[in-house]
């Protein structure tokens, strides 16, 4: 019986960003979300290289936050509640969320894969 975490990842590998155990971990609760995250992640690859730099300890699929400002000028993510990561013309830097800068950023109804899936 082939491995379901093994068939997810050869589909969508973006999520090994976060590690190989980590998706194991998930994968049985949140596939889908996984799946949303990884669409993510491939449409914007510097995401993906913030996890990769930056790991933080085995965050919960649905904490994984991802904003499109209104214009489209900026993307960040966030893997928790105190920090996200954006940028502007594919260059990452790290902002809290109390900077002036996000405002910018769509509001948190903008979860990971629901903006991204519709551009």
């Amino acid at each position: 019986m082939p491995d379901p975490v093994e068939e997810l990842l050869g589909e969508w590998p973006e999520p090994k960003a976060f590690g190989v155990e980590w998706v194991r971990a998930w994968a049985p609760h949140g596939r889908e979300r996984l799946v949303k995250i990884a669409k993510v992640l491939r449409r914007y690859p510097w995401m993906a290289e913030v996890v990769r730099r930056r790991p933080v300890a085995n965050p919960h699929p649905y904490m994984v936050e991802t904003y499109v400002a209104k214009d489209g000028s900026e993307t960040c993510i966030s893997l928790n509640q105190l920090k996200a990561y954006c940028a502007r013309g594919g260059e990452g830097d790290s902002w809290s969320r109390s900077s002036a800068d996000w405002k910018y950023c769509i509001s948190q109804s903008w979860m990971a894969g629901t903006r991204a899936e519709e551009g």
